[in-house]
């Protein structure tokens, strides 16, 4: 009878925990962003041409507008970078876009860490992780914004049509438009948009009659 018991206990357990990992695994799906991540956007010509971001004489940073191809969350960015004068980190934002220039609303952040610059001006993708994971539904427009750090990022002529390469003074801080396009590459976890139910009318709509009461004496 104890032995039977002790089987039905740890039967139990093992129920109450799959039950468990499965509900926390449902509830943590958005973070595995990189498992169901699929490329989205992408200007990949990288020509001999680059931008060259925080550079200390002029101080201008770069960025590149996107048009989001398939609705989801955006979990990575790729730059073609290379590190320059032994500086190989930069600080990236994702922004909204207002009228085809990035704003000031910050919708993920991320670090680029590029590799040493080699002498070759055709550079290797970096990756960069976004945190948190923003929400983009297909035909809206963002912008990768590089905001600190001294890279360079190979630029080409403007060639991708959803958008182009903006530009801003490190003591200004609008960006303007330039006539070409960063190389980059930008991945998503791709998920329909929830459709708003429309509100139709029904008998329960209606607000419930009030009671008459009579009163007699």
């Amino acid at each position: 009878m104890t032995s039977s018991r002790r089987r039905g206990t740890r039967q139990a357990l093992i129920t109450i925990l799959c039950i468990t990992a499965a509900f926390l695994g449902l509830r943590t799906q958005p973070g595995r962003a990189q498992s169901g991540a699929v490329l989205d956007q992408a200007n990949e010509n990288r020509s001999e041409v680059y931008a060259n971001s925080g550079y200390s004489l002029n101080l201008a940073y770069w960025g590149q507008t996107v048009t989001a191809g398939s609705s989801g969350f955006l979990t990575q960015v790729d730059l073609a970078a290379a590190g320059l004068d032994g500086s190989s980190s930069a600080q990236i934002e994702i922004r909204a876009v207002s009228n085809g220039l990035p704003t000031t609303t910050v919708l993920a952040t991320g670090t680029l860490q590029a590799q040493a610059y080699t002498g070759s001006r055709i550079f290797p993708w970096s990756s960069v992780q976004l945190t948190p994971q923003p929400y983009l539904t297909a035909g809206t427009q963002y912008a990768i914004v590089l905001t600190s750090g001294h890279v360079a990022i190979n630029n080409s002529i403007d060639n991708y049509p959803g958008g182009t390469s903006v530009r801003r003074w490190a003591a200004d801080s609008a960006f303007t438009q330039f006539d070409g396009d960063l190389a980059f590459r930008t991945y998503v976890i791709p998920q329909a948009p929830t459709a708003t139910p429309t509100p139709t009318a029904t008998a329960t709509s209606r607000p419930p009659s009030v009671p008459v009461v009579t009163v007699s004496f």
